[in-house]
């Protein structure tokens, strides 16, 4: 068993920010405000590039409705795995767009 460094637990904890502001249909900028921090501040957070301390994990899950210990259980639970690239689907490098007009022939 690995042990989970803090870099870790912070894209964790960013991902099930970012995935319960997308199902409650808040705006990430309101973050900021959440925190009491500047906008690059709350987009570093939630984007997993700096630490969420303690006091922000307490914010946020309030914010939310939730216990801290109910965040951290969301975070715990995503099944994402950065190190796996997903297959990418075939390109048809001939295709038109989905709205592409024909030129009409004169």
């Amino acid at each position: 068993m690995t042990a989970i460094t803090a870099t870790d637990y912070s894209r964790a904890i960013a991902g099930a920010v970012r995935a319960e502001f997308a199902k409650r249909r808040i705006d990430k900028k309101d973050l900021a405000g959440v925190l009491g921090c500047s906008l690059p501040t709350a987009y570093g957070r939630i984007n997993g590039r700096l630490d969420w301390p303690a006091r922000d994990v307490e914010a946020v899950s309030n914010f939310l409705g939730m216990s801290p210990q109910r965040l951290s259980e969301l975070a715990s639970d995503v099944s994402y795995r950065s190190d796996v690239v997903e297959p990418a689907l075939p390109v048809d490098l001939f295709a038109q767009p989905a709205r592409a007009k024909r030129k009409a022939s004169k």
